[in-house]
């Protein structure tokens, strides 16, 4: 069974923009300003959690404001205060109190996301900035997921970096930000990154990421080919994936997978299938590359075609 999250777009996308402070600490007041009612969901869902009190509150008392203290009934344990001129009045707390977010909660939220088991327990790597998630189903195998806060600050970029080196594999893996990733810094070349943010999409369900946006950044992703998954020969008829060989004969099959091959080489990922057939000189009536490769079914097993895109994962 899959988590589902409850968090609506907009308190999703506060809570992203809130981790990528160094100390994400909020006012009650400036939270129910930015967020109104939705700020009680994140309260009571506990991804925010109080950090201290106030002792006193503002209250409108003719044509100025007043700070009166606030006292707690003993009985009902609501907060109170007293007006000048109405008596005592119910306080709400979201008014006392300074709330910080539980980072630690993150990773559970990017799960649900996901769509992935609501078992899946994330490891800490660097502690409040980095968590391995496991992996998941982004084509037809799995991969592993990353999910990490701040790696826009050249401090933080340092540790998970060192964090990420050990834990690579011979393919690439997708690494899930809380904020923007800048372009200038630089990750071990297995891993892609992409803002969560510019992964969501809103449905029936709610909110959740998209996995075809995700399976494009990660196929996005640059493998070294030294000993690594994907060998080819100098003209293309054989290209070996993972240790097993695929054999092509025909010129315009070698001819398409030339350009896959090399497109995903230089990490440009997804190729418009339109204009690698106009490459392959296909004739108008071969208009997809099930066609080209007609007869056959292994090739299925390294490139994808859909949408009118095409590509190579691994």
């Amino acid at each position: 069974m899959s988590r589902v999250t409850t968090l609506s777009e907009t308190g999703l996308r506060f809570l992203l923009g809130f981790a990528e402070l160094a100390r994400p600490v909020i006012s009650s007041g400036i939270l129910a300003e930015q967020l109104g009612g939705e700020a009680r969901a994140l309260i009571d869902a506990g991804y925010l959690i109080p950090d201290g009190n106030r002792k006193t509150v503002l209250v409108t008392f003719g044509e100025s404001e007043v700070d009166v203290p606030v006292v707690r009934d003993g009985i009902t344990g609501q907060f109170r205060c007293f007006h000048p001129d109405r008596g005592f009045l119910d306080v709400d707390p979201l008014r006392l109190g300074t709330f910080r977010l539980d980072a630690d909660r993150l990773p559970e939220i990017v799960i649900s996301l996901l769509g992935m088991p609501a078992n899946t327990r994330p490891m800490t790597l660097v502690p409040d900035h980095l968590w391995d998630l496991g992996q998941d189903y982004l084509t037809k195998k799995k991969f592993p997921i990353y999910m990490a806060r701040r790696l826009g600050r050249p401090d933080i970029h340092e540790r998970i970096g060192e964090a990420l080196v050990p834990r690579r594999t011979r393919g690439p893996s997708l690494l899930l930000t809380a904020g923007e990733f800048p372009k200038h810094l630089a990750l071990p070349p297995e891993y892609r990154a992409i803002a969560i943010a510019n992964g969501l999409v809103s449905n029936n369900h709610g909110v959740q990421l998209d996995k075809a946006i995700l399976r494009g950044t990660l196929l996005g992703c640059v493998v070294p080919t030294d000993n690594g998954p994907l060998t080819h020969s100098a003209d293309f008829d054989v290209v070996t994936v993972h240790g097993k060989d695929y054999v092509f004969r025909g010129p315009k099959q070698r001819d398409v997978v030339r350009q896959l091959v090399e497109a995903f080489l230089a990490g440009q990922g997804r190729c418009l299938t339109a204009k690698v057939l106009e490459g392959a000189e296909c004739s108008d009536s071969v208009n997809t590359l099930a066609k080209v490769f007609s007869g056959r079914k292994d090739w299925r097993e390294f490139i994808t075609e859909e949408g009118g895109s095409c590509w190579i994962f691994l």
